[in-house]
């Protein structure tokens, strides 16, 4: 080829208007692809959505990304590869349970084994940050949506790699099947709703540099187009050189110019020469890989000097000169993938502490998108994938992104009021506390400085998409953007849309939060050309339209409460106050508080129906966590697992909040049913406690397996609605209402005392909470010695007299025992059976059913049997 060049040049001939298509041929023809061995297989690489499956999955257009839909499905690409060494690229778009590798075409996948649970197959996991080969053993770091994994094979040694965000894992599998009739496909397991996209080579990989992971030579499954790179990057040069030249028609001579003031209005001769390059060009600038590679780059590099976006001009002369020398199709193509490029650059850029990289390709957004007649296509696009530029991406690993250096230090308030703000004065600190807190507080402004940044281009991207005063003919940009808006909403307002056009919850509040931002902002411009108007902050929407009926929500009925349930159940008082105009100052701040409020005034005034609640509340806590705990031991029926878990973790949350607001309900004895729910809440907590916390248990192998649809079952959840509801009861209450439930958490019969090590941390390492837990419990244990529990130093006194006599009842022989819990003495007496238990069953028995454990003749009464055993001893 360079032969070939070299003789050209040689017979090189004064070039003119007319030789000039002929040279620009002989120059961008004189390069072609070379193939590659190695590798079976179509090109371009996609996934094999006919037949290389198992389960449900959506499968994007393109056939590149993919969204799981069943409980593990698996796909695999197209194209596999049997000797030398080969790379691809996965963009990680949520950072759930899913399996990453290569696998034969031998290996059989289904709805509970994917790649890496078969011989042939190998996985890496940064979910449960596992490598997967039949086995599994600790590998690599924990991945976050937003990161990149690069999956490297090297059939010429046998081993595989994965790379993550451009840093290698290290080596993850040696001595891997090879020979004859081996080869590989760079496959992916994933569970519901996970989500990635690959990157087979179809566009340039992102962290080439990792190739170099143990030596270089790694490919790219697919071929990069090199033949149409060359090109594109010698017609760019061409159109820099013609930008950057001027003719003095004085002299008669090329002059040199700045590219930057360069205007599309100039010299015939310029503009010509521009077509004849365009002829060329713009074709190549329908390909995704040369946009990404070339014309971004390109465009980028205009921006790198710093500046505002007006101060360069140059991206908007380029962008009119697309549309008058490329065709439509082309020009709508071109802008289309340079959008989806900016994404995708903007959505799996690494997190450093200036946030270089974000701000970087926002500010070439912000430059095209000021460009109208750009602009108004780019509205064409899809608005859903337009939200992704207005997250700022959380980093999952402090130290690479940096956030060490940024807050030298850690601080947080060591006393809370009720709204979880520090309740300490400034001058109570000590003088470590003080610099601590104001290190900490520096460092937050710092990057809150540089977050602000980001927000600031991503309002200024939103303003121009609101911007109404455009000068050409035809709907200004705010109503092309407020109907795809009102689109978007109805799409994401019932939640029940294809999964594919659902806009992830944190997405969905960055970009709300920038909406309001630029609607505050136009609001205030046009505030102070109007003296007398209302400013933004305090402007208000009237409560009352969100339930008078009066506006179209798009079907959301969940704007300011279920709608139907309103109308029907405050039908009255809706009507009358409809019309009434609220005063802001008049709403309550927090609904929850008010919530809570009234919640604890109901439950503290009925208490007959207090009890009926907390009864039906326990009674579904101890069937959830029961038919939780049996599902996990034949591991079948892992969503309905999962959901048992939830339930369990909710129906505790609300015990902890109904102890919190009216902890009397157990603690008062004098109430009705109170010692027998505080006895029940006990025997649950205790059950609980004893699952969770046994060493090398069952829920410990779930927990640490991450088993596909059973995620959400962990320690933490659980154990902090326990720990929540024994700090109220043991810590926060009044000494004899501690004193009861102490008493009564130690005599219940499921009491483990490691349960109550494993909360307080057996390092010693406990936090002040679990410590005060501790402080309240060690007085009771001290006091009973090992008749309920091993002794535990006391630090305490003398217990209470009535714990004394509580425990002096306990039976003497087998027959005082209750026959239905053999924990307690007999002590009551049923009517007219005779039948006999202690109180505690008999009372949790008549809340749900009149009739006799034993007999099933309905109970008319309970006595007290003690009378009974004293009239037969006197006898």
């Amino acid at each position: 080829m360079s032969d070939v060049i070299s003789c050209f040049l040689l017979h090189r001939k004064p070039l003119g208007f007319q030789d000039l298509k002929l040279h620009q041929l002989l120059v961008v023809e004189l390069f072609s692809d070379q193939p590659v061995e190695g590798r079976l297989g179509p090109q371009p690489v996609v996934l094999d959505h006919t037949s290389g499956f198992e389960g449900l999955l959506f499968v994007d257009d393109d056939l590149l990304g993919v969204i799981g839909h069943s409980n593990f499905s698996s796909i695999r690409a197209t194209t596999c590869v049997y000797k030398g060494k080969w790379a691809y690229e996965v963009l990680i778009s949520s950072q759930g349970l899913m399996q990453i590798g290569w696998c034969t075409l031998n290996c059989r996948f289904n709805q509970e084994e994917g790649v890496g649970d078969t011989p042939d197959s190998y996985a890496y996991d940064g979910n449960r940050v596992r490598k997967w080969n039949v086995t599994t053993t600790n590998y690599g770091k924990s991945w976050a949506a937003g990161d990149i994994v690069s999956c490297l094979i090297d059939l010429d040694e046998g081993t595989i790699t994965f790379c993550l965000n451009g840093q290698s894992l290290g080596t993850a599998f040696t001595n891997i099947k090879m020979g004859p009739g081996v080869a590989y496909f760079p496959a992916i397991s994933l569970s519901f709703k996970e989500s990635v996209a690959f990157n087979f080579g179809s566009r340039p990989l992102r962290y080439p540099s990792c190739l170099t992971y143990p030596v270089d030579g790694y490919l790219p499954l697919q071929n990069p187009p090199t033949a149409d790179l060359i090109k594109a990057h010698k017609l760019l040069g061409y159109m820099k050189n013609v930008l950057g030249t001027s003719i003095d028609t004085q002299e008669e001579k090329l002059v040199d110019r700045d590219v930057a003031v360069w205007r599309l209005h100039g010299d015939a001769t310029v503009l010509i020469t521009l077509a004849h390059i365009f002829n060329h060009f713009a074709p190549l600038m329908c390909k995704v890989y040369l946009v990404e590679d070339v014309l971004m780059n390109f465009l980028l590099g205009i921006l790198e000097g710093g500046g505002s976006v007006d101060e360069h001009p140059l991206i908007q002369q380029l962008l009119d000169l697309f549309w008058l020398l490329m065709e439509d199709y082309e020009v709508n193509e071109c802008l289309k993938q340079l959008m989806m490029s900016l994404l995708r650059a903007y959505r799996f850029s690494p997190i450093i502490p200036d946030l270089g990289f974000q701000i970087h390709y926002l500010r070439l957004t912000t430059a095209i998108l000021h460009h109208e007649k750009s602009r108004k296509y780019l509205f064409t696009f899809d608005v859903l994938r337009s939200v992704v530029f207005f997250y700022i991406k959380t980093p999952l690993r402090v130290k690479e992104a940096g956030l060490e250096e940024l807050i030298l230090t850690t601080w947080w308030p060591t006393h809370f009021d009720k709204e979880g703000k520090d309740e300490r004065e400034p001058a109570d600190e000590s003088a470590d506390e003080r610099l601590r807190r104001r290190a900490y507080e520096r460092g937050c402004q710092r990057l809150k400085k540089r977050i602000e940044v980001v927000e600031e281009l991503q309002v200024q991207i939103l303003k121009l998409l609101l911007n109404n005063k455009d000068k050409s003919t035809g709907e200004a940009s705010r109503y092309i953007f407020l109907n795809k808006f009102r689109k978007f909403l109805q799409e994401n307002a019932s939640n029940r849309g294809h999964p594919t056009a659902l806009c992830p919850p944190e997405y969905m509040v960055c970009f709300l939060h920038r909406l309001i931002t630029a609607v505050r902002a136009s609001w205030d411009d046009s505030n102070r050309k109007s003296p007398g108007s209302v400013s933004s902050e305090e402007a208000y929407v009237p409560p009352q339209l969100f339930y008078n009926g009066k506006v179209d929500y798009f079907d959301l009925q969940r704007l300011g409460g279920l709608l139907s349930h309103l109308k029907k159940t405050l039908k009255d008082d809706l009507a009358s106050k409809a019309n009434i105009i609220i005063d802001p100052a008049e709403i309550q701040p927090c609904p929850s508080l008010l919530l809570q409020r009234h919640m604890a005034e109901l439950l503290s005034l009925d208490k007959d129906m207090a009890a009926s609640f907390l009864n039906s509340v326990l009674n579904q806590l101890n069937w959830a966590f029961s038919e939780f705990i049996g599902m996990i031991q034949e591991v079948s029926g892992r969503q309905v697992c999962a959901t048992c878990f939830d339930l369990s973790v909710s129906l505790l949350r609300v015990l902890e909040m109904t102890v919190t607001l009216v902890p009397e309900i157990f603690l008062d004895w004098s109430r009705p049913s109170a010692e027998l729910l505080l006895r029940r809440l006990a025997q649950l907590l205790n059950q609980v406690l004893n699952r969770v916390t046994a060493e090398k248990n069952l829920f410990d192998r779930v927990v640490n397996l991450r088993l596909p649809g059973l995620e959400s079952v962990d320690h933490y959840p659980i154990l902090v609605a326990v720990t929540g509801i024994l700090v109220r009861i043991l810590v926060d209450g009044d000494r004899q209402g501690v004193s009861r439930a102490a008493s009564v958490l130690l005599s219940d019969p499921c009491f483990q005392l490691h349960s109550i090590q494993h909360l307080l941390g057996e390092g010693g390492d406990s936090s002040s909470t679990a410590a005060a837990v501790a402080s309240s419990i060690r007085p009771v244990v001290g006091s009973l010695g090992s008749t309920v529990a091993p002794p535990i130093p006391s630090a305490a006194g003398n217990t209470a007299s009535s714990e004394r006599k509580h425990f002096s009842l306990h039976p003497t022989s087998e027959e005082d025992l209750c026959p239905i819990c053999y924990a307690h003495s007999i002590s009551a007496v049923f009517k007219p059976c005779s039948h006999k238990s202690c109180k505690a069953c008999i009372n949790q028995h008549l809340m749900n059913n009149k009739d006799c454990f034993f007999c099933k003749a309905t109970i008319t009464g309970v006595e007290d049997y003690t009378s009974h055993s004293a009239t037969h001893q006197a006898h």
